[in-house]
């Protein structure tokens, strides 16, 4: 195949991806290599991409992080660690997590994903069972059992 068609190729593929949803620089040259393009073709389409900002892992990042606390009640560990798998530097991971009062805000998340379940925190079995619930969302252990000891109180 002539150079210029793989390159056509090449851009509509990455175009008909992000139409469907938004993807990571990682995720999209996956996928680019998935479907054959050769490495330096995939590296400048995914650069243009970035350069017009249509790929962007910072906007990735912040949004997906504001998504999963809100929709799903992730804690940061969570969000983070799933970021990092996604392709995403650490450091734009971590920036994306960080949160204006951000202890308060993971504490008042893991009340209301600890309030979904059906646990009476005055035994001793359901106190852990709440952490466990906790620490699979994501919660760091500290929130998780100020989120508990929150809820026994209120």
């Amino acid at each position: 195949m002539p150079e210029s068609a793989q390159s056509e190729d090449a851009q509509l593929i990455a175009l008909r991806a992000l139409s469907h949803k938004e993807r990571t620089v990682s995720e999209m040259l996956e996928l680019l290599e998935g479907r054959g393009v050769e490495r330096t073709e995939r590296e400048r389409v995914v650069g243009e991409l970035i350069e017009i900002g249509t790929l962007d892992d910072r906007h990735y990042a912040e949004q997906f992080a504001a998504d999963k606390r809100s929709l799903a009640l992730w804690g940061r560990d969570r969000i983070q660690r799933t970021l990092i798998e996604r392709g995403i530097d650490s450091s734009i991971a971590t920036a994306a997590v960080d949160e204006p009062d951000a202890y308060a805000q993971e504490v008042e998340r893991a009340e209301t994903a600890l309030a979904s379940r059906d646990l009476d925190l005055a035994t001793e079995r359901d106190r852990r069972r709440g952490l466990e619930f906790l620490s699979r969302r994501g919660f760091e252990f500290e929130a998780a059992h100020d989120a508990i000891r929150r809820a026994q109180i209120g």
